[in-house]
């Protein structure tokens, strides 16, 4: 061994080596200093933005159990059952299984094999013939009242109460990285009771009753309202979903005047009645508790992985960069884990000072594509620590989301006023409560009227009228906006 050493070509080795390992060491130290106080920088910024950084922060104000239509009777039930992690068979007998039943998976699949029409009224003779349904709207609307009429009457018992609000955490929660072990399980479920409420909502338009069409839309209004009330991007995202459902039972109701003027009352109510401003705003602003989970893995180590995390980095990294963060996952330095809840914490701060600007809709589609620009200009590299903007998404999903909800509430008071005078209003202005203006340029929405129809529509995020065109794909995605 001494031999060897006394090598000039091994002494200049071993020197470099040690030169190597010190600058090595010397170099993460001070990145990890710069990315502590980076750190510490953002958490201060978000303090004196008032953005709540805990969890009980975030989930402070809970209105009384007894005045919250998330926490009273079967509704509350439903979301503790689905605290409490299980991958067994489902109870039919309990809250859980209820609420998946009203969603009846066969009867949908019969029902939109052949429904390429989507302005057409759902054809009921698609039904099996051999299923406990019938296969007409009137034998549809029995059986399904006779199945769920129970869970439907808790819900209505409860239906107007003042507040809607989850809890953000089951009780007992311990925080940090548990964060990701939440699930929203209560919100992508409610979907098969919307299902079910809509076809329900339908088939009582097709046979006369449109009163429990209505308390159909009322209680797939006020489900959204309390998925949405977690606040999680998830559950807000959902929200959005179930809302625009509303819009063909009640497109399909106005086109075949099936509504009262008291029916459509009560629909604009239950659309007017959740502040979907708020539930952009708060799932933006939960977003920063990734700070928390980022600090819990840098704790523990053996619970970060690249494709858990695949949301924050965008799902994209390149195979080298994955197997270091997979393999070499020790041996990362504490300032990348700092880094990333810096950037998780700047991307909240960015997106909630957008959404709590009292302007119209227009600025928060502009700052949004300016945030997916900037994340896509960062490379692949540079967006392991820039964290995925889901502020630009709620912001985006968010205008469209307002925009819909504010068509089908004019949609509504326009009917209620041909309802009322034997024609439709010259003009928007004609509508009460500025219905008719569109959130997306603060200006009315444009307006077309017939003897027997009307045409509305919203000029979109560029402000050109493109004459209210329909296009192929998503409603998002197209020019106009049209109801």
């Amino acid at each position: 061994m001494k031999r060897v050493m006394q090598k000039r070509w091994v002494r200049i080795l071993v020197r470099t080596a040690v030169i190597g390992l010190t600058l090595v060491a010397l170099t993460t130290a001070i990145y990890n200093w710069w990315a502590a106080g980076q750190k510490k920088e953002a958490i201060a910024r978000a303090r004196a933005a008032g953005l709540p950084l805990t969890v009980e922060e975030f989930t402070a104000g809970m209105p009384p159990d007894e005045q919250n239509f998330a926490r009273r009777g079967i509704v509350g039930t439903l979301e503790d059952e689905y605290a409490v992690r299980s991958n067994g068979a489902v109870d039919p007998a309990s809250a859980k299984g209820r609420f998946q039943a009203v969603g009846d998976y066969d009867v949908k699949r019969a029902l939109n094999r052949k429904l390429k029409d989507r302005d057409k009224p759902t054809d009921f003779s698609m039904l099996p013939d051999d299923g406990a349904y019938g296969k007409t709207p009137g034998s549809f609307l029995k059986e399904f009242d006779r199945r769920h009429s129970g869970l439907i009457g808790e819900l209505q018992a409860n239906l107007n109460l003042p507040y809607s609000r989850r809890r953000f955490v089951p009780e007992g929660f311990r925080g940090g990285v548990a964060l990701v072990d939440l699930n929203e399980g209560f919100g992508l479920d409610s979907r098969r009771f919307v299902d079910g409420m809509l076809l329900r909502a339908e088939a009582a338009l097709l046979t006369g009753d449109s009163v429990k069409a209505t308390e159909s839309l009322e209680m797939i209004a006020r489900m959204a309202e309390t998925v949405g009330s977690r606040g999680t991007m998830v559950s807000v995202l959902v929200e959005f979903v179930s809302f625009r459902s509303i819009h063909r039972p009640l497109k399909l109701g106005i086109q075949g005047q099936q509504w009262t003027a008291k029916d459509l009352e009560r629909v604009s109510a239950a659309l007017s009645r959740c502040d979907l401003r708020d539930a952009v705003k708060r799932g933006i602003e939960s977003e920063v508790l990734m700070a928390q989970v980022w600090e819990g893995l840098n704790e523990d180590r053996k619970r970060f992985s690249p494709k858990e995390f695949s949301y924050s980095f965008g799902g994209d990294n390149a195979p080298v960069t994955d197997w270091i963060l997979e393999k070499g996952r020790t041996l990362i330095p504490s300032g990348f884990f700092d880094q990333c809840a810096t950037g998780a914490i700047n991307r909240v701060i960015e997106g909630s000072a957008v959404a709590k600007r009292p302007e119209t809709l227009t600025q928060w589609w502009k700052e949004a594509e300016k945030m997916s620009q900037a994340y896509e200009s960062k490379g692949k590299l540079g967006r392991l620590t820039h964290t995925f903007p889901g502020a630009a998404v709620l912001l985006k999903r968010g205008t469209n989301a307002l925009v819909n909800v504010q068509l089908d509430i004019a949609a509504c008071e326009i009917e209620r006023f041909r309802l009322e005078h034997g024609h439709y209003p010259e003009s928007l202005d004609q509508l009460p409560n500025h219905a008719g203006i569109d959130p997306l340029h603060g200006t009315p929405f444009r307006y077309e009227k017939s003897d027997q129809s009307f045409h509305l529509y919203s000029i979109g995020p560029d402000g050109v009228d493109d004459g209210g065109k329909e296009e192929q794909g998503a409603q998002i995605d197209q020019k106009d906006w049209i109801w």
